[in-house]
């Protein structure tokens, strides 16, 4: 349980992120300073890799009803990297 402690820590520090992955596993990555805050990232279907995407904030493009407040935002791509496609 400690692990998972200092993860969350780190998380609510902005020092890491968290990615919720297919298989309802948590997978961790340290913040990228130059890409801070919510970001989308693509998952290859076939090695399982995970990577951030570079872009605007994943809220962008989004409207929310009146009144309705975002807290964090977790958009995934999902399909095959450069190595698994070719």
């Amino acid at each position: 349980m400690t692990l998972y402690r200092v993860l969350d820590w780190l998380v609510e520090r902005d020092l890491a992120h968290r990615i919720a992955a297919e298989d309802r596993v948590w997978r961790f990555n340290a913040m990228d300073r130059v890409q801070p805050g919510d970001h989308a990232h693509f998952h290859c279907t076939r090695c399982g890799q995970i990577v951030c995407l570079d872009g605007p904030d994943s809220t962008a493009g989004f409207a929310l009803p009146k009144g309705y407040q975002p807290e964090r935002t977790e958009i995934t791509i999902h399909g095959r990297c450069p190595r698994c496609a070719g």
